[in-house]
This record gives structure tokens, sequence and C-alpha cells, in this order.
């Protein structure tokens, strides 16, 4: 008889990054020693459902999504023209330009409460462009 495997055992004996969705059991299941990354389809994904909710097309938000998509792009000119990873200064360069666009929000909402269970709207919104 087959051994039955646990969806927890999956993980276990893995190393590397895990590129995921943010689902809880992720965060829950893998070895500490794991960095984990976010997949960009459902970063994308999330960020146009809150464009589309605060009706600001020129907002904070929007801004990171067109930026994401430059970032996707970009990748996908280096694989094409080298056949093979982006440049390492490409990625620092990149990495520093999503760390600055990203400061001023974190810094915002390091200063929130945490977030209560179940709302969406509120104090923990997403800050519009004049916020940030």
């Amino acid at each position: 008889m087959a051994a039955r495997v646990v969806r927890s055992d999956v993980w276990k004996g893995y190393s590397g990054t895990a590129v995921h969705n943010r689902l809880a059991s992720y965060w829950r299941h893998l070895p500490d020693e794991i960095d984990h990354g976010l997949c960009n389809v459902h970063l994308l994904r999330n960020l146009e459902e809150i464009v589309e909710w605060e009706k600001e097309p020129d907002g904070w938000v929007a801004y990171m999504q067109r930026w994401l998509l430059k970032a996707r792009d970009g990748a996908d000119h280096w694989c094409k023209v080298t056949n093979g990873p982006v440049p390492t200064l490409v990625r620092t360069d990149t990495a520093a330009a999503w760390d600055a666009c990203l400061e001023p929000v974190l810094d915002l909402y390091e200063r929130l409460p945490p977030p209560v269970r179940g709302r969406r709207r509120g104090p923990n919104r997403v800050p519009t462009a004049g916020e940030v």
C-alpha cells in the first residue's frame, strides 16, 4: 500500500525561494529558512482590484502596477536578448527603484494599527496618491 502524502510534507526538504500568492498555508508550512516571493501575476491582479476600487488611475497603486509591468517587460527583453538571466546591474537597479517606490507607503502603513479581520474599508485602506 502506498504511503499517504500529507500536504504539509510536500515542502519538507525544499530549499530555495517559494514564489506564491500569499496563501497563509505557504507561510505556515514552509520551513523558516525558505525565502518567499510573491507571484507577480497575483500581485498585478491585486493592484488592478485596488485601482478599480479606489478609482484613482493616476494614484500610487496604478503607478506600482505600471512599474511592475515595466519591470516584467524589461526582464522579458533581457531573457530574449541574452538567452539567460537579467544582468546583475539591471536587477540591482530594479530592486532599488522598487524599494524607493514602496518606501513612502511602507512608512505610512507602519504607523497604522493592525488590520481588523474581515474589514477592507476604514483606516486600513490603501492610501491615495495625496497621502503618499
